[in-house]
């Protein structure tokens, strides 16, 4: 039966080059079966050394562009820490590291945060190449976003309420703050395991004596 190289092709699902070179093969040696000396495939382009060479820069230098190295991410976000910063949280993780979870239960964690009224998200829109820009395409945005900051606190016995802080927070008006929240946070914190101190993200420990008046 004759059968034209496109139809097998076409059968076989492969390209029309390679059922020209299996017949070849098989008009030249009379058997398609192929004897391969060595590694088959495209040759590595880089040497051990050269790779070695690439994992070293990219541990050096994790900011480059796959266009110079390998693909890039998003940087992870993280609160600036000075040297002092480094080493007063150095010497706390050393002070506590032998606190097993009975000690942790004692202690009421608190932490304040801005929120932003207006939506921070990004976004994106779809425009052609000539079109005008319209509303629909604008984000409008304005200097200084509307914000407010807000005060919480959670435990083992469960998360407690958020506070509204009204302006900036220092040293004085975040223990006023703390002077007439606890009591009722602890009234309904305590009920299932007793607190014993207090720990601000920014803080150290303090002891409930030396808060509550």
């Amino acid at each position: 039966m004759n059968v034209i190289q496109r139809d097998i092709a076409k059968e076989c699902k492969v390209s029309l080059g390679a059922v020209n070179k299996i017949l070849k093969l098989n008009r030249d040696t009379g058997t398609i079966e192929v004897n391969r000396k060595g590694k088959c495939g495209r040759k590595r382009k880089t040497t051990p050394r050269d790779e070695a060479f690439i994992i070293r820069e990219s541990k050096l230098n994790p900011r480059k562009k796959s266009q110079q190295q390998r693909q890039a991410v998003r940087p992870s976000k993280k609160q600036l820490l000075t040297v002092p910063m480094m080493k007063k949280r150095y010497v706390w993780a050393k002070k506590y590291a032998t606190w097993i979870v009975v000690h942790c239960r004692k202690v009421l964690f608190s932490d304040e945060s801005h929120f932003f009224v207006q939506e921070q998200r990004s976004c994106y829109v779809r425009k052609r190449v000539n079109e005008k820009f319209a509303t629909a395409h604008i984000d409008q945005t304005v200097k200084h976003p509307l914000k407010k900051m807000f005060w919480g606190c959670f435990s083992y016995n469960g998360t407690g309420s958020l506070v509204a802080i009204e302006g900036m927070i220092n040293s004085q008006k975040y223990k006023d703050l703390l002077v007439r929240t606890l009591e009722a946070e602890l009234s309904f914190s305590t009920r299932l395991c007793p607190l014993s101190c207090v720990q601000d993200d920014d803080e150290t420990f303090q002891g409930l004596t030396d808060i509550m008046p």
